[in-house]
């Protein structure tokens, strides 16, 4: 069973040989003497794009370049919050204060290495105008927590934790934490992290109790480590990026969107809509080591789509309701809709039976599951209903229990094993698929799947993104 960082638990006690400094507002950071194993490894990391300008329309160019320059503050551990921050040389000491000198719509860059210390901001910008951290292009700026292993009392707590609203964190490397990496606290909104590498991270490294959070374009790798090789070092896991309870509001979290994210030796969940109502998870590329590859937990209302999970030892996607003690809430998985999705060499989809044993109103359309089983057992609870499998390739075992519950049409079934009406059975004719790409799971153009489907609203393009005509293809892949 899957558990979460949230909930109280014991340890025993573990003495890093330098204890994490916390930088607190108002503060100026030190640098702190301790040496770094994986120094060498981030030197060769590329930078950020350069500065983005203020294109505010004005009458004065003067008032106009003066109010640019104003929006761009540096930051540097080691500076001053006395500087201005205006310029590389003299940079800012704190974040909370880098992040007041920018406001709203500002950037702030990063200088050189922030290393050994936990990062706490309570600034903000604003709805539609967000402030913007990024890495110096000059002097490449990331964040090293310094180990990946826990830290004396610093545990279940995140290397960086956002408890400001409208705050977008863009390509500052995130590496080494003895437990989470970065995070976003229920009491903001509207945060996002892109085009990030997140990696050596004991625990969860992406996660989000705040509404309308996006994750896009990040690379998040070596993670989990707690679990490695399945050891339960600690006992639990997380997820590669996903959400968490809202504590304040004792609710679901609202509007979580990841998308275009790389996920590999991740040895927890990858993505997981994890107690979440109103969340698109798409165009992610993940390699699931063990757990789920996408999870669905106490969610609903939801979109799965155009994803590829392949060549990993955990389920390709999941859906359950699992308990959690720190809240009454246990509401099924509901209105969500799997789409598009491709999956190659994974163990299987599947319902996990813990907490409310029942789902309803999900769907499963124009996806292809290659080597992947179909798993979803009793819903004790009784209340399925209104479930669809339509338009899937499903190259591998199924095994459904509640048939009754299901719409089933439409699919095709290479193994033979056929279910439903308008089953195809038989070769698929895939292109290539020993090649370990999605690229090798197209249908050949004489494909007997080729316009064979069920004519959906609901399906309008396949995963690469080409125009689904009416009938559509069976599978995630529309030949020309």
């Amino acid at each position: 069973m899957t558990h979460r960082l949230e909930s109280p638990r014991r340890h025993l006690p573990v003495h890093p040989p330098t204890p994490i400094q916390v930088c607190q507002v108002g503060q100026v950071s030190q640098r702190a003497r301790v040496s770094l194993l994986a120094l060498t490894a981030l030197l060769g990391c590329g930078s950020s794009p350069a500065p983005a300008t203020d294109t505010s329309a004005d009458d004065s160019s003067i008032a106009k370049d003066a109010r640019a320059a104003e929006s761009v503050v540096y930051l540097a551990q080691g500076g001053s919050d006395q500087n201005d921050g205006h310029s590389p040389s003299l940079p800012k000491g704190t974040w909370d204060a880098a992040i007041r000198a920018a406001g709203p719509g500002g950037t702030v860059y990063l200088s050189g290495r922030y290393f050994n210390q936990r990062i706490v901001i309570h600034a903000s910008g604003s709805e539609g105008r967000p402030v913007t951290l990024k890495p110096d292009p000059a002097n490449r700026g990331y964040v090293d927590g310094g180990q990946s292993k826990p830290a004396g009392t610093w545990r279940e707590d995140n290397l960086i934790r956002i408890y400001g609203h409208d705050i977008v964190w863009d390509g500052i490397e995130i590496v080494n934490s003895p437990w989470n990496g970065l995070g976003f606290d229920d009491t903001g909104a509207r945060g996002v992290v892109r085009r990030t590498k997140v990696h050596n991270i004991y625990m969860q490294p992406l996660s989000t109790s705040a509404d309308d959070t996006l994750f896009e374009d990040n690379d998040v790798y070596d993670t989990e480590l707690s679990n490695y090789d399945n050891t339960r070092l600690e006992g639990v896991w997380g997820s590669g990026i996903g959400t968490g309870w809202n504590w304040t509001e004792k609710r679901r979290v609202r509007r979580f969107t990841a998308r275009r994210n790389k996920i590999r030796d991740n040895w927890g969940e990858n993505i997981s809509a994890f107690q979440c109502e109103g969340f698109t998870i798409a165009d992610n590329d993940i390699s699931p080591k063990t757990a789920v590859g996408i999870y669905a937990d106490n969610a609903a209302n939801g979109v799965i789509e155009r994803n590829w999970i392949h060549d990993g030892k955990g389920r390709a996607l999941a859906f359950s309701s699992e308990p959690y003690g720190y809240t009454t809430l246990r509401d099924p998985p509901h209105d969500i809709t799997w789409r598009n999705n491709v999956t190659r060499n994974c163990d299987f989809i599947a319902f996990i039976r813990d907490g409310r044993k029942t789902y309803y109103n999900l769907r499963f359309i124009g996806n292809t599951f290659y080597n992947t089983d179909f798993y979803v057992d009793r819903a004790d609870e009784g209340g399925a209903r209104g479930n669809e499998f339509v338009d899937n390739v499903l190259d591998g075992n199924f095994h459904l229990v509640d048939m009754a519950a299901w719409s089933i049409h439409h699919n095709a079934w290479p193994r033979g094993n056929a279910q439903g009406s308008n089953a195809l059975t038989g070769d698929p004719r895939f292109v290539n698929p020993a090649a370990a790409t999605p690229e090798g799971l197209k249908i050949a153009p004489a494909s007997p799947l080729r316009r064979a489907g069920a004519a959906r609203s609901d399906l309008t393009t396949d995963y690469f993104g080409a125009a689904r005509p009416s009938p559509p293809s069976i599978g995630a892949h529309e030949p020309m």
